[in-house]
């Protein structure tokens, strides 16, 4: 009697090969090299800098396999201004946004996907900044395709509300009110 295995796709198959070291593990939440550019319009050369993923290095080889050593998703933080409480963009809002389209459809980011993160402070119930920052993330990710050409498909948006303050110890500080965009590779 013959045996066979199924291997099937998906998060089993990925997280063996994670563990295996044949595929690079999915950093979990907030684990990201964070390039902040809090209260000033970064450059296009600058988003482009912060959000290149590295090339992984190298280790032995087995059987001509390398295996990948993991490396954290870069990420950027941006300073985005909104209405107060709406997702509408400000014009300031819009001279970040015009860099970071420029840099995601850059020959260096251009085959990239990206996760743009929506964050708030704690000002406000926890249900409301949740709602509050998802509509931001859909209204950066809207603004970059629409407007901008970048592609749809590269882009994923997901609100975090006031769950992950860069001030920890002043949570209704402005610099937790935030867009934070993570390169997925």
């Amino acid at each position: 009697m013959k045996r066979s295995v199924r291997i099937s796709r998906g998060p089993v198959l990925g997280l063996s090969l994670a563990v295996a070291g044949l595929l690079p593990a999915v950093a979990p939440a907030q684990d990201y090299d964070v390039k902040s550019f809090y209260g000033r319009t970064p450059s296009t050369d600058e988003l482009i800098e912060g959000l290149k993923s590295e090339q992984p290095t190298g280790g032995m080889k087995f059987r001509g396999v390398r295996p990948v050593e993991a490396t954290k998703p870069k990420a950027v933080s941006l300073m985005v201004q909104f209405e107060f409480g709406s997702a509408q963009l400000t014009p300031d809002a819009k001279q970040v946004l015009d860099n970071l389209g420029a840099a995601l459809k850059s020959p260096q980011l251009g085959s990239d996907s990206f996760l743009i993160e929506g964050h708030t402070d704690s000002v406000g119930s926890d249900a409301y900044n949740q709602r509050l920052s998802e509509a931001r993330a859909r209204s950066v990710k809207q603004y970059l395709s629409s407007q901008l050409g970048v592609e749809a498909e590269r882009l994923r948006a997901a609100g975090k509300g006031e769950s992950s303050p860069l001030d920890k110890a002043n949570p209704e500080a402005g610099v937790n009110r935030r867009v934070q965009v993570i390169n997925l590779r």
